[in-house]
């Protein structure tokens, strides 16, 4: 049975409830399956420098981790190749799948279907056809509405696949000002077809569900300035966010129409934050945890709430935030030493689950749990 793609406009996987019933009581809705990704995870897998893998369950206090070299099959990523993401999407036939992006130009990517595993990682180097080489350090990952895509340092060309296992380019080369030499750090989808991406302060959109993109909207400042490059989206309550990098400017739009935009919200000394790996999002609230500090919004359509503005996580017992996630029950902060804290307040409070995961040289770049965004 297909799931629910939307309801009242609404995002299958950002529905909270229908007619007062919570999502995690429905079970269908006019024959139509409520999205697993509206469900708490049951599973957690962080990547980490050097290959390392870890992962744990709904209970957090207890992380195991794996060199994925080990017993892997060639090709495999060299002993220095370090991760960018991991995201938690499908495979072709709609199964749970695994995918992390890799800091190479050789081994680009690798996916498992059970992160448990450590002999069950597969590397993709080359195209679908297998005579080209992908040759993209994809800086960013995603999953929608069983389409994944990727882009990264080659700034006119994303990759995409039905399955995470075969890609294919997808030649944005003609999308007006679309500057080769400059990278893509943002991309996002709406879980529903529609998917958006950053370079610089240039918003491009897809309405085919990541085929092709054209340029839709130059984010400004209320002065009329160039606010920097977008390096994070999140999506959630029907509402697109693009944080940018050099000032630390959040500004927000409803899906409805991602051309008009709110005025900046500048948050204080977030600047330089770099990856979409640093901010999460779920039912109208936005997370950013970096360094020691996190910051917390809620958005709806041109609304930003900003409820915590650089909060310290009380650095003095962990290591410098590195990433974070959430299920929407649950949100996850993995950090430089390895440690991971928690919250179950929507980011109000935090608390420290479980220290030097995979070892304290082993930070954790990115980290996801096994449900379907957006929420």
């Amino acid at each position: 049975m297909p799931d629910i793609q939307a309801v009242n406009g609404v995002a299958g996987a950002s529905i909270q409830a229908v007619n007062g019933v919570g999502v995690a009581d429905i079970q269908a809705v006019n024959g139509l399956d409520v999205p697993s990704g509206a469900t708490t995870a049951t599973a957690w897998v962080g990547v980490h420098l050097s290959r390392e893998i870890s992962y744990a369950t709904s209970d957090l206090t207890s992380w195991s981790s794996y060199d994925a070299f080990q017993g892997a099959s060639s090709p495999y990523p060299g002993g220095g190749v370090a991760p960018y993401h991991i995201v938690y999407g499908k495979d072709g036939s709609g199964n749970a799948r695994w995918l992390a992006s890799l800091n190479s130009e050789t081994h680009e990517i690798q996916y498992t279907d059970d992160p448990t595993n450590e002999n069950n990682w597969t590397v993709v180097q080359t195209y679908s056809d297998n005579s080209t080489d992908i040759a993209i350090r994809a800086f960013v990952v995603a999953w929608g509405n069983n389409v994944w895509m990727a882009a990264g340092n080659s700034g006119d060309t994303l990759i995409k696949s039905a399955d995470g296992a075969a890609w294919d380019e997808v030649d944005v080369s003609g999308a007006t000002n679309i500057n080769a030499g400059k990278a893509i750090y943002a991309l996002i989808s709406d879980g529903a077809g529609t998917w958006w991406f950053a370079q610089e302060n240039r918003i491009y959109k897809s309405t085919d569900n990541g085929s092709s993109f054209s340029l839709h909207h130059t984010l400004v400042d209320a002065g009329g300035s160039d606010p920097g490059d977008i390096r994070g989206f999140a999506y959630t309550n029907n509402t697109l966010v693009a944080l940018c990098k050099s000032t630390g400017d959040m500004f927000s739009a409803a899906s409805s129409d991602t051309t008009d935009w709110s005025t900046e919200t500048t948050l204080s000394q977030v600047s330089n934050f770099g990856f979409q790996t640093r901010i999460a999002s779920a039912g109208g609230r936005v997370v950013i945890a970096y360094q020691t500090n996190f910051w917390a919004a809620d958005v709806s359509g041109k609304t930003i709430t900003l409820e915590h503005n650089k909060v310290d996580l009380n650095a003095s017992t962990h290591g410098n935030a590195r990433s974070i996630a959430t299920d929407g029950t649950t949100w996850v902060i993995g950090c430089v030493d390895g440690d991971v804290l928690t919250s179950t307040d929507t980011g109000d409070s935090w608390t420290i689950s479980d220290t030097n995961v995979a070892g304290s040289n082993f930070e954790m770049v990115d980290v996801a749990g096994n449900v379907y965004l957006p929420l």
